[in-house]
């Protein structure tokens, strides 16, 4: 699928070609014909590989699991390789030439390194070549030749040629185009920067998409920047509480009604019952003070 950085750069040139279309010829601004012709070879490679890339990995994606077998099978047969060149005795090959066979079968320094899968295919398909400058013995087991050629076979006919590590990664050369793409949007900023005594204030730099800087303000400015600042959140606030109250307002309102809603249903329960109600009950008359009261009260 395409990227995000790739649908950014593909959308930042072709908002580049229409501005400079526009442009009058005397304009400092337009575009220099080398810079144009980079934008637009550019602009055109990424959108084929993007649809190349976005194709692959759909392809790839569908038979995904298939791959990631091959991929780890693949993986095994080159790492017995590895464990071939370095069990080969000691009194078959000195140092010097096994380090040299290592490096023949693409294990540079005799280490195994990170195994990536572009790095699997390309190790598998160095692994299955023929080496005839090497000492019989010294070369993989035939049985691990045939092995290798038979994975990789099955691996080319899962994935697509485009994708394929030791052909190039069709993602890899979206990369690589993205990448060149990306600096190329940058010379036409610098370009625009150039073409005027504002340089990075430039207003023009909206044009092509970017916002030029602003000027550096004044202690008065700040200032003002700070208190209108400080005002918005005053007020964010204000509202807030606001909003609280609405609320609690609401939920006493609720509540009042629910314990009157309860205190009719006492009352229905008490009068089924024979119950006085509570509201018709006397109340209950003042209890005498004792004799420490009266005493006091005296």
């Amino acid at each position: 699928m395409p990227t995000v950085e790739s649908i950014s750069a593909i959308s930042r040139l072709t908002l580049i070609q229409a501005v400079d279309n526009k442009v009058a010829p005397d304009d400092p601004h337009q575009l220099a014909p080398w810079l144009r012709t980079q934008v637009d070879t550019d602009l055109a490679k990424l959108e084929a590989i993007d649809q190349v890339a976005s194709t692959s990995e759909l392809a790839r994606s569908e038979k995904s699991l298939g791959v990631r077998n091959c991929l780890d099978r693949l993986e095994s047969l080159v790492r017995e390789g590895y464990r071939f060149i370095g069990a080969l005795r000691s009194t078959v090959i000195s140092e010097d030439d096994r380090a040299q066979i290592f490096a023949e079968y693409g294990w540079t320094g005799g280490l195994l390194g990170r195994m990536s899968d572009d790095r699997i295919v390309a190790l598998a398909r160095i692994g299955m070549s023929e080496h005839a400058d090497i000492d019989p013995l010294w070369r993989y087991p035939a049985d691990l030749v045939e092995d290798l050629k038979a994975s990789v076979t099955a691996y080319q006919s899962l994935v697509p040629e485009a994708l394929q590590g030791a052909n190039g990664s069709a993602v890899r050369q979206r990369n690589e185009a993205l990448t060149a793409a990306e600096q190329t949007i940058a010379q036409v900023r610098y370009w625009y920067c150039a073409a005027s005594r504002q340089t990075v204030r430039n207003p023009n730099l909206a044009n092509i998409g970017f916002h030029p800087r602003r000027r550096n303000r004044s202690k008065e400015e700040v200032e003002l920047s700070a208190k209108r600042q400080e005002e918005k959140r005053q007020e964010r606030e204000r509202k807030q509480l606001q909003r609280l109250e609405e609320a609690m307002t609401r939920d006493m309102n609720r509540l009042e009604k629910q314990i009157d809603q309860l205190r009719a249903k006492q009352e229905k329960v008490r009068g089924s019952l024979g119950v006085p109600s509570l509201a018709s009950a006397p109340a209950p008359a003042p209890s005498a003070p004792d004799a420490g009261d009266v005493s006091l009260m005296g």
